[in-house]
Parts: C-alpha cells; structure tokens; sequence
C-alpha cells in the first residue's frame, strides 16, 4: 500500500515539475533572447524530424498501443477503472489538443509540451500497469 501511495506522489510531483518547467521556459523565452532562439531552433527541428510524416504516424500508433496497455491494464483487474486511467484520457486529450491547436504552435515551447504530454501519457500507463488493488 504504501509503495503504490509513494509511486502515485511520485508520478503526479514528476509531472507538475515537468509543466512547471515549461511555463517557466515560455515565459524566459520573452525575457532571455538566447533562449528563446533556442527554444525556437529546436521546435523547427524536432516538428520537421519528429512530427511530420512517417514518424507522425508511428506517434499515433505509439498512442494507440498505450492506449490498449491502459485498458488491459483496467482489465487486469476485473473491470475496475482507476482515476489512473481518468488521467491518462485527460493527458491524451490534452496531447490531441495540444497537438490541434494553431495557439499552440505559436508557443516556444510546442514540441517540448508534445514530449511531456506523452511522457506523462507513458508514466500514467506504467502507474496503472504497477498499482494494486485494495
């Protein structure tokens, strides 16, 4: 019990520091013109190598596979549902907006919040796979 309580706080401090740190890169980015140049650099990069085509796709296969990880994961254990797995919707949509969006590509920080919503989708997967039931 107490090891499934520790890797749930683990989990959610895990990703609050990863969204806390994004909002504070975009919001030096306005300040820093160094940083913000990179910022920049990399999201040109990374959309053009990892967000486009072929590798597009095998993003949303990606997603698709934890996706059926997660409701496995929900069977596992007789039907039951955790909040886990409420998050990991949440997270998903969030990818899919964030994704959609024209305001967001706009952002510096575009691709490095794609990057954190998906590892964030992996480590909510993973906290479903390891948690016990009571």
């Amino acid at each position: 019990m107490k090891e499934d309580k520790l890797l749930h706080y683990g989990v959610t401090a895990l990703q609050v520091a990863l969204l806390l740190v994004l909002v504070v890169l975009e919001i030096m980015s306005g300040y820093k013109a160094g940083l913000a140049q990179h910022l920049y650099y990399k999201k040109i990069y990374y959309v053009s190598q990892y967000y486009q085509g072929a590798p597009l796709f095998l993003h949303g296969l990606m997603l698709l596979a934890l996706t059926v990880f997660a409701l496995k994961g929900c069977k596992r254990y007789a039907g039951k549902i955790f909040p886990s797995f409420y998050r990991y919707l949440i997270l998903l949509v969030a990818f899919v907006i964030f994704f959609m969006l024209p305001v967001t590509r706009e952002l510096n920080i575009y691709t490095h919040g794609l990057m954190v919503l998906q590892l964030s989708m992996v480590l909510e997967v993973a906290r479903l796979m390891l948690s016990k039931v009571k």
